[in-house]
């Protein structure tokens, strides 16, 4: 894991702090900082303001792209320690409130098991004091176009200022592609829809959340369609015999050469394969049948 402590110059004004999760720092015409998601931890938050400060810059603003742990999970020492406001999407600013909705929503809507109340899917509960809306967003004399990119998170956005897009989750670096196979989504289509979106874009510079800054968006979504095209591929192949979710799962592993690395990487998972399927089941291409009191996907 990265554990920088300088910001990185993207261009004059516009800043970030490279980590496991790419922090945005964008400086406000009085020596202040807008923040563009807060990281893992308390750990990653003092990481920020230690950045920030040696930079002379001061936070003075959260903006969460999205509702995912390693997204806010700094927001509450933030907040705690210097009183900064937070701005978040519409429905992600539940989850924000709620964390225990992630785990939730992952163990199928029942009390989840400890391996999935950890801070990696579950972060300190955070304020929300704006909740984001329309196509452009005033923080700190700042002027932010908000970018839609629902599909890894249910209502996630992306912040475009001046020729800098902090796109979040909207995109991942090709070496992150090429760690974990599949990007995750909860909804492949409208994640395509975003990928489109960002590409039509004209900025001069994007940095995802997970992975490197990139000079021009063409070649990154390219090789994030292919990855979802891949994805798509497996799970359609992985129903050609009926199976139950928890079967697909494997098979999809299998054909992709991955091996998941614990309780909460496999929910995480299997979440995204029934995202893939609930995709193909849209395109027609998949249907689930009940039989036997087992629900089994089946390509048609």
């Amino acid at each position: 894991m990265t554990t920088a402590t300088n910001l990185i110059e993207i261009s004059p004004g516009a800043y970030y702090l490279p980590g496991a999760v790419n922090v945005g720092v964008v400086a406000t015409p009085d020596g202040g900082a807008v923040l563009v998601d807060t990281g893992q931890d308390k750990d990653h938050a003092k990481r920020i303001v230690k950045a920030c400060r040696a930079a002379s810059l001061e936070p003075r603003a959260i903006v969460n792209t999205h509702s995912h742990a390693d997204h806010f999970g700094g927001n509450d020492y933030l907040v705690r320690n210097l009183g900064l406001p937070v701005y978040a999407p519409p429905f992600e600013e539940a989850i924000l409130r709620y964390p225990y909705l992630e785990p939730f929503y992952l163990f199928s809507g029942a009390r989840p098991i400890p391996p999935l109340q950890t801070k990696w899917l579950m972060a300190k509960p955070s304020p929300v004091d704006h909740v984001i809306r329309g196509e452009t967003l005033e923080v700190e004399g700042l002027t932010f176009r908000v970018l839609p990119l629902p599909g890894h998170a249910q209502e996630q956005i992306g912040l475009a200022w001046g020729q800098v897009c902090y796109c979040a989750d909207g995109l991942f670096g090709e070496e992150i592609l090429a760690k974990y196979g599949v990007p995750f989504a909860t909804d492949v289509a409208r994640q395509i829809e975003s990928i489109q979106r960002l590409r039509a874009t004209d900025c001069a510079y994007y940095l995802p959340a997970h992975g490197g800054l990139v000079t021009g968006v063409e070649p990154l979504a390219e090789a994030n369609l292919r990855h979802i095209q891949r994805a798509t591929e497996a799970v359609l192949a992985a129903v050609h015999l009926p199976a139950e979710t928890t079967e697909v799962v494997a098979r999809v592993c299998q054909a992709l050469g991955l091996s998941l690395g614990g309780i909460p990487q496999y929910y995480l998972f299997k979440s995204v394969v029934k995202a893939y399927l609930s995709y193909l089941v849209e395109q027609g291409r998949v249907e689930p049948r009940l039989e036997g009191n087992r629900l089994l996907w089946r390509a048609l």
